[in-house]
């Protein structure tokens, strides 16, 4: 997309009362320009008639000041509707776009790093707000208006001065253009210099123990130095490059002022230029050149905020597994099978880790995926949860790609069961509750029916307008629990980018769903009620079971670094049997960081919460896979090398054998 295109992009976005502030300080602004127009010529017209009548003109002295005191106030209102419209956009656009983060895939989150997410969210979003809240654009518009008048006023006194001033503006602008280029390629290497040395020192910061522990920080800065290096040179270069233009600006200036004054008074002296015109002028050359400076600060902010633009932008293009709403079918029951067909997959980083032909199916009971570390067992969930796209082949759920379902809805297929633990730094009860309202048994039968009449009620909405698709989008967009719902679900498109061939067909798919409402109805009460309510019985009865109890009113720190590493395990445990209402379960090694004792015990409730129902593990640990799993599958250089049940696969020489009987050695179960 074209610079142009990002900013109108960038526009659509900004909230409509902001819009309207911004304009609303335009026209303030644009006043204040036409009444410093005013103000020379009333500084002439007074100095004129006071040497005239050889006496203070009171009449021009007050038409002066009520000039420039409307110059003060429309400039201060503009000022202010510009900041309200920039306070209001700060909080719009961090929070528009930290939505469009919380839906990136993980996997995507992992290889950028947070804090690059971060360092768009906090810095990019506050650039492009400043941008497109500032008179930047206004200032340049006004001021190039209010410097064609100017000029023509000019000619009309002395031909010679007109044409003078007209060429210092042309070299001034050519100038200013050039410099603008050089400037715009320099922030462009501030930036990625930049952020390539926030990265590297945050990854320190964040390993600062190993660094003390081995007393390799001399080391470790040497390091540092050496990513800060390209970025000193060209804030370097930066200092270097603004000071030279800004000479050749300032003797530019102080050349064309010269001449002014010179030549003017030359012409005073002869009596063809009065006092007045040649003050006025003076005045007059300051506010002409403002289109220069105007356009100077307009290309450094547009600079500044080109880079931000794109990368915020960039949260809207990259891939978040949404399909389009042509190709969705909503299962409105649980799913009951699984099948992977031909799966392949490589890293593009690292084109020999690939899988070839993956082939299972899963409609009942455990599967276990097993090999040896780096084998890709864990890639392989990852394409089965969308955190990944198989480059061949496909996987069904109930015979329906995994294509036609968003990464939402696959989330609530399965229940995952991460190695990668994730710990909020607040209390036990949040990382359980993760934000959702606690509520007792008593309560569910009083929610339950709540949200069926709030669903209900929008159904038969959609159901009353089903011609009109207005009405259909008023509907979707100004409810917002309804829109996250179907957000969830994948049944809505993107409103503003829907072609107007597309309205009937999604009319038409909007009455597919209608007639199917009871199945949908109750699909969304069960995702409504999920990510709203949690019981508290729940919660304490699994508190207790994991012996949690002495965590409670504790926060937890960065990532839970105030609590050991088998207390995280117990927390992602908790938080995993706490979920409801999915169709698979997901154990990718977990278990681990465990003394024996706290193992076997977690191990029975795995047992307990899980036997008889269908998913998936992955585990070095025999013990788990034997007790829990029906089937096996062995992956080995990429390819499914064994399959069969764990008493067949130990009664045969391969593989699986081997690293039974090393575990075997190791642990004794």
């Amino acid at each position: 997309m074209s610079r142009f295109g990002n900013i109108k992009k960038i526009y659509s976005i900004m909230s409509k009362k902001s819009l309207f502030l911004w304009l609303f300080s335009g026209f303030f602004l644009m006043i204040t320009f036409s009444l410093s127009i005013i103000g020379p010529i009333a500084q002439k017209n007074m100095i004129d008639t006071s040497i005239k009548e050889h006496a203070l003109s009171i009449k021009w002295l007050y038409i002066l000041i009520l000039i420039y005191s409307s110059i003060v106030i429309t400039r201060l209102v503009s000022n202010f509707l510009s900041g309200v419209a920039g306070v209001k956009e700060s909080k719009n656009f961090i929070f528009y776009f930290f939505y469009k983060v919380l839906h990136l895939k993980k996997t995507l989150i992992n290889r950028n790093g947070s804090s690059f997410f971060y360092d768009i969210l906090a810095s990019d979003s506050e650039n492009v707000v400043r941008f497109i809240t500032s008179h930047t654009t206004f200032s340049f518009i006004f001021s190039t208006i209010q410097s064609l008048i100017i000029l023509a006023i000019i000619f009309t006194w002395n031909k010679i001065i007109f044409f003078v001033v007209l060429s210092y503006l042309i070299l001034i602008s050519l100038v200013t253009l050039l410099a603008s280029k050089i400037f715009k390629r320099i922030f462009s290497q501030i930036r990625e210099n930049s952020s390539m040395f926030v990265s590297e020192s945050i990854d320190k910061i964040s390993n600062n123990f190993s660094i003390i522990h081995n007393s390799i920080y001399d080391k470790i800065l040497e390091r540092l130095i050496v990513f800060y290096n390209p970025l000193y040179k060209t804030f370097k270069k930066h200092l270097f490059t603004n000071i030279s233009f800004e000479s050749l600006t300032q003797t530019l200036n102080l050349l064309i002022t010269l001449f002014i004054v010179v030549y003017s008074t030359q012409l005073v002296i002869k009596e063809e230029l009065t006092y007045g015109v040649m003050i006025a002028l003076l005045s007059y050359l300051q506010m002409a050149k403002e289109p220069v400076n105007s356009f100077k600060v307009l290309i450094s902010t547009l600079n500044n905020a080109d880079i931000s633009i794109k990368r915020l932008l960039s949260l809207e293009t990259f891939d978040t597994n949404e399909c389009s709403y042509k190709l969705k079918k909503v299962p409105s029951t649980d799913i009951k099978s699984i099948k992977v067909s031909n799966l392949s997959f490589f890293y593009k980083e690292a084109v020999e880790k690939s899988y070839h032909n993956i082939n299972f199916s899963l409609d009942s009971g455990c599967l276990a995926l097993v090999g040896v570390s780096g084998e890709g067992k864990s890639t392989i969930l990852n394409l089965l949860i969308g955190e990944n796209t198989a480059h061949s082949g496909d996987i069904e759920y109930d015979e329906i790609s995994e294509k036609q379902f968003n990464l939402e809805f696959k989330n609530l297929i399965f229940n995952i069961y991460s190695q990668n633990i994730e710990i909020f730094n607040k209390d036990l009860y949040f990382n359980l509750a993760l934000g959702k309202s606690v509520i007792d048994k008593e309560e569910i039968e009083k929610i339950v029916e709540k949200i069926k009449l709030e669903l209900t009620h929008l159904l038969d909405s959609l159901a009353d307008n089903i011609e009109n698709f207005t009405k259909i989008k008023d509907i979707i967009i100004n409810n917002e629990k309804f829109r996250v719902l179907l957000h969830i679900m994948d049944i809505t498109p993107n409103f503003s980018k829907l072609k107007k061939d597309d309205e009937l067909f999604y009319l038409n798919f909007i009455k597919e769903l209608i007639e199917n409402r009871e199945l949908l109805l109750n699909r969304m009460i069960k995702i409504e009620f999920d990510r709203t309510y949690i019981i508290k019985s729940e919660i304490e009865e699994i508190v207790k079971e994991l012996g949690l109890q002495s965590l409670e009113n504790r926060d937890f720190g960065e990532n839970g670094n105030k609590i050991s590493g088998g207390e995280r395990q117990k927390i992602m445990l908790a938080r995993f049997l706490l979920k409801k209402n999915w169709s698979f379960f997901i154990l990718d090694e977990p278990l681990v960081n465990l003394d024996s004792i706290n193992e076997k015990e977690l191990l029975s409730l795995l047992i307990k919460y899980l036997k008889g129902k269908k998913g998936i593990i992955i585990s070095h640990k025999f013990n788990l896979i034997k007790d829990l799993s029906d089937r096996v599958i062995l992956i080995e250089d990429g390819h499914i090398k064994q399959r069969g049940k764990h008493q067949e696969l130990i009664n045969i020489n391969g593989k699986y054998k081997e690293l039974y009987e090393t575990f075997c050695e190791n642990v004794k179960f």
